[in-house]
């Protein structure tokens, strides 16, 4: 059973070579495809463009990502919380 995508859900990366990799959905501009974002590499200036498919949703980010604050704050939101839950993950 597939959850469905939300802007603020954190994702995993099914595949591709970020398989494995935690992210957070910050835009969806269709229905097969997400723009996702981890605050390191892929910031929220310029998201990695994904197909649903190619992910699995695990959870829901507490900051904001509907870009409140700005970019640099919001990246460095997401890098904690991915932290957070990677580290728990990993425990």
């Amino acid at each position: 059973m597939m959850t469905r995508a939300e802007i603020g859900n954190i994702c995993c990366s099914t595949a591709g070579r970020d398989k494995g990799k935690l992210f957070v959905i910050i835009d969806i501009p269709d229905e097969k495809h997400v723009l996702i974002a981890d605050g390191e590499l892929r910031r929220t200036a310029s998201p990695k463009l994904k197909n649903i498919r190619h992910i699995k949703i695990i959870g829901n980010v507490s900051c904001s990502v509907t870009g409140t604050c700005d970019d640099r704050e919001l990246d460095s939101q997401i890098r904690k919380k991915l932290k957070e839950i990677q580290k728990s993950i990993k425990e």
